[in-house]
């Protein structure tokens, strides 16, 4: 299966510049990318439910729910990308989160049979540059 040039999977530690490489991607194919994480339906929930907005209250309600269903943020997002795509057409999607075996797996396959995201990873090198262990995209 070949990567979709217009779907970006970004991997990598906290803080290591994905969100900074989803821009650079924008800025070297000049066009504009809408940035998605698998998160972002887990901090909508916490939030709705008013727990305390603290890395452990997301890590543990995020497992209990996994426990229920194990790709319900999979899911999520994959509705969420799939409306906006059909309302909107973005040139390029990026998913700024990847941690999970089966989010990753999710974006090489693509479970509606589309080709799969191409992968990124993002390190911090020394000085602060980001950069793409994968592609070398200079960001």
């Amino acid at each position: 299966m070949t990567a979709d040039p217009s779907r970006f999977a970004l991997l990598g530690p906290m803080r290591a510049g994905k969100n900074s490489i989803a821009e650079i991607i924008g800025d070297h194919f000049g066009k504009f990318v809408y940035e998605y994480a698998f998160a972002e339906a887990l901090k909508r929930t916490v939030k709705g439910l008013v727990l305390p907005e603290t890395r452990q209250t997301y890590q543990e309600l995020g497992m209990i729910l996994r426990e229920y269903k194990d790709d319900i943020w999979v899911d999520i997002l994959a509705d969420t990308i799939e409306r906006d795509r059909a309302a909107y057409h973005p040139d390029i999607v990026a998913i700024t989160d990847i941690r999970m075996r089966n989010e990753y797996r999710w974006c090489a396959e693509v479970h509606n049979k589309r080709r799969g995201y191409y992968a990124c990873r993002s390190a911090t090198q020394p000085g602060g540059d980001r950069i793409c262990t994968k592609c070398k995209m200079g960001h």
